[in-house]
């Protein structure tokens, strides 16, 4: 089966996190892809009178090098799914405004809970890579890119429902480009990343590059982080931010800076994390709690992959493993389930039972949703 979270060679960085002081952070105002056709949503798979409560937005093998896309409650029953071409690219898939979204012929669309496809917008430029959609549908975020001589020119754009679209940042160089990171209730973020960088990355947020919060209202873009080289990964409602980087002898550490220049910092130890990604606070925890996705890149070398997910507790710093063994979370910021409960997923192939979708409860135990599938994130109901 081929593995669709983001192991070929992406722009994504690889360097690692060394030592540094850790700045404290001002909290902000708020080859290109073939054309990608998606078929008819299928008719519902689930009864009418099954209640709408929280659901598992999914990408699948469909079948013939397709890819389905579908949205499916807890207990396992489909209420929407379309198919993908063949050439659909993995980047571009997410979730936001209450959609899985997409991209198709460099439009941005969503699959909706009632088995519709609705068109948000044009994305102008697009070539590759994510697209963030803000929590109430209004605005999306995308980079684009063009050659300018050896260089290339990387802009990042924002569209808004009803007002033409808007050049957030822009660059031109031979190392670098911006490309979005995260849309969550603190805001839109932004990453400067460099270019070229590929090889076996499990986790596609795992970038490694300077990052920029922007305010939608007023235009103002604010550096992330200053001064230091830990490297954003989350930003909770309150400013609270989650990076990777550190002073840990061993390896790199998970550091959660407060707004209020509060520094809690984590070893991630080895090999368990030698890889780390699909880091998210849990909404509402007012950035006291956050899970983390790791593994130990044994994959590369022809062995089974392990990984694992862990949750921190941030005022004790306790983490703690989740869940059975082997299970990742799900891809982005969605991940936590309204009751706290965790949408976590273990790939084909890798260490630790047969793969599927997990529900995975506070106190570990875990519920299969799925056989088979990526998570791409989760709609609360």
């Amino acid at each position: 089966m081929r593995v669709l979270p983001c192991v070929a060679a992406m722009t994504f960085a690889l360097a690692g996190c060394g030592g540094g002081q850790f700045a404290s952070h001002r909290s902000a105002s708020p080859a290109p892809p073939p054309a990608v056709a998606a078929s008819q949503p299928a008719p519902t798979q689930t009864p009418a009178t099954s209640p709408l409560t929280s659901l598992i937005a999914v990408a699948d093998e469909g079948g013939d090098g397709r890819i389905t896309l579908s949205l499916s409650s807890l207990d396992g029953h489909q209420l929407a799914h379309t198919t993908l071409a063949p050439s659909a690219p993995w980047q571009g898939f997410g979730v936001g405004a209450g959609m899985l979204t997409f991209v198709d012929r460099n439009e941005l669309k969503g699959l909706t809970p009632s088995n519709t496809v609705e068109t948000l917008g044009p994305l102008a430029g697009y070539t590759a890579g994510p697209v963030i959609v803000s929590p109430d549908g209004q605005h999306w975020m995308w980079s684009s890119s063009s050659p300018s001589g050896t260089s290339t020119n990387s802009k990042l754009m924002l569209a808004t429902r009803g007002a033409p679209d808007r050049v957030v940042a822009q660059e031109t160089s031979e190392q670098n480009h911006l490309q979005p990171l995260r849309w969550t209730a603190a805001g839109p973020t932004y990453d400067r990343i460099p270019m070229g960088i590929g090889g076996y990355i499990l986790f596609g947020d795992s970038t490694r590059g300077p990052s920029y919060r922007f305010d939608v209202v007023t235009g103002q873009v604010t550096p992330v982080l200053t001064g230091s080289n830990c490297y954003l990964a989350d930003m909770a409602m309150d400013g609270t931010i989650a990076c990777v980087g550190g002073t840990s002898q061993s390896g790199v550490s998970l550091v959660v800076l407060s707004p209020a220049g509060h520094v809690v910092e984590v070893p991630l130890p080895r090999p368990a994390f030698n890889q780390e990604g699909a880091i998210a606070f849990a909404p509402g925890s007012g950035g006291t709690t956050l899970v983390i996705g790791g593994a130990t890149g044994a994959g590369a070398d022809g062995a089974q992959e392990r990984y694992e997910t862990d949750v921190l507790d941030v005022g004790s710093r306790e983490m703690r493993h989740l869940g059975p063994a082997g299970l990742r979370p799900a891809d982005g910021p969605w991940s936590w389930l309204p009751d706290g409960s965790l949408v976590a997923y273990r790939p084909a192939g890798a260490f630790g039972g047969d793969p599927g979708i997990y529900a995975v409860a506070p106190d570990g135990t875990a519920r299969k949703v799925l056989s088979s599938g990526t998570p791409l994130g989760v709609i609360a109901g």
